[in-house]
């Protein structure tokens, strides 16, 4: 696909960066929230106007000296992003004027050469709109008076951004994008792992829990076949949600299983798995996702124990998920994580599978012999494929036990595959 246009959002903490990146885009991308510093990692979307796309990337709020290593991260994928933009939307707040960090910024933007927009953000009315003109000390040419909340004004900025941006050509790729949702409570290396398998640093990584927040998309290509892979916050327990942006973000990784193909679910190797770990598998399980166990941080782990006592404490702990693959990886390391890309590839290649009617009829009688059910079942066929769905036809009146249909799943996995991919079993009764 040729390149579409880059806009890139910039400006100090909490002027309402990610207010504007989803009005524009027309959907919640972004959390938002009135906490300084909400936003960490730089969030894409597509923007869709007057029939031209463009990426929008919205990035953390800059500080004027950056100290910690928070900061400091933040400030390195703000630089990225800019290196990449076509437009730079600089974005200051009405309400408290020209702040000394705007003039800095002003001066580092005229610099860069890049071409800018001077977008004054929270004009909700007539008394902030004469307070407008000030902003012209900054330089940079007619400054844009938006409010991000209300989307006064945001239909004017696209229209002036769709002048500026330079004319590209978008080709919809014909093939099939896997869409790949990194998911698991928090603080067991989903932002590292996210990292790895791109190769680069993408999203922030730091031992403070909850340093995710909003969920990060990319695509990359692996054998011919693209992949979307979105990292995504921790999921918390609802008793341990104590901040509002806490619960945004943990309804967005939720969200983020609903939206995926294929769950990467992480697991961290050094700990014992805990309840909460299980609720975001079953969560994952209850809305029929194909699902890759990624037991991380293994390079410490085993140290500590044995492969094979892992696995079957792993099988005891998540019987439900006894048709996943499980793959054992360091995100620090690097170790085993371009086997998860393989796993992503054939999962969704099993998704597909198709089985025929007469290979369905050669298992049920291979099934008769070896284990002969209570009812008299006349014939199997599938009946959905991509999450793929099986009807057993019974006799008038007939039904089959859990136990039997359990041990159904096992044998028609044991003869076809579907690793990876949950099967759903229907039982019909003949009238």
């Amino acid at each position: 696909m040729e390149k579409i246009p880059v806009v890139a959002i910039v400006g100090r903490v909490n002027v309402g960066k990610s207010t504007l990146l989803n009005k524009l885009v027309g959907e919640t991308r972004a959390i938002v929230s009135r906490i300084p510093g909400t936003t960490r990692d730089k969030i894409q979307a597509k923007c869709i106007w007057q029939g031209q796309t463009f990426e929008l990337i919205d990035t953390g709020g800059l500080v004027a000296e950056a100290k910690t290593e928070l900061e400091k991260n933040i400030k390195l994928q703000t630089e990225k992003a800019l290196k990449i933009a076509d437009i730079v939307l600089f974005v200051v707040d009405v309400r408290e004027g020209i702040n000394p960090q705007d003039l800095d910024l002003a001066k580092e933007l005229r610099k860069s050469k890049k071409k800018v927009l001077l977008v004054v953000n929270k004009v909700d009315g007539p008394r902030y709109r004469s307070q407008v003109p000030q902003f012209y000390k900054l330089g940079l040419d007619k400054p844009w008076p938006v409010s991000a909340v209300q989307g006064i004004g945001c239909g004017d900025l696209l229209d002036e951004i769709l002048r500026k941006l330079p004319k590209y050509k978008e080709v919809v790729p014909k093939e099939k994008i896997i869409k790949t949702g990194i998911c698991g409570k928090i603080n067991v290396g989903k932002s590292s792992l996210f990292n790895c398998l791109l190769g680069r640093e993408e999203v922030i990584v730091s031992k403070e829990p909850g340093t995710t927040r909003d969920i990060t998309y990319t695509t990359l290509e692996y054998k011919g076949q693209k992949i979307e892979i979105a990292d995504s916050a921790g999921i918390k327990r609802k008793a341990k949600i104590k901040e509002e942006i806490e619960k945004i973000a943990t309804r967005q990784s939720l969200n983020l299983i609903k939206r995926s193909n294929i769950i990467l679910f992480v697991l961290d190797g050094s700990e014992p798995i805990s309840r909460q770990d299980i609720r975001v598998a079953n969560f994952a399980v209850e809305h029929r996702k194909s699902v890759v166990i990624c037991v991380n941080k293994w390079d410490i782990a085993k140290k500590k124990q044995d492969l094979n006592q892992y696995i079957k404490y792993l099988q005891d702990r998540l019987s439900f998920l006894f048709w996943a693959p499980v793959v054992f990886i360091s995100a620090k390391t690097g170790e085993n994580v371009r086997k998860i890309l393989d796993l992503v590839l054939n999962v969704a290649k099993e998704k597909e599978k198709i089985i025929s009617k007469d290979d369905l009829k050669d298992f049920l009688q291979d099934l008769s012999r070896k284990r002969p059910p209570k009812a008299s079942i006349s014939k199997i066929i599938q009946t959905k494929t991509a999450l793929p769905q099986f009807t057993i036809y019974v006799g008038p009146g007939q039904s089959i036990p859990y136990p039997y249909l359990r041990f159904f799943e096992k044998q028609l996995r044991a003869r076809f595959g579907f690793e990876g991919v949950p099967i759903q079993i229907k039982v019909t009764s003949k009238k």
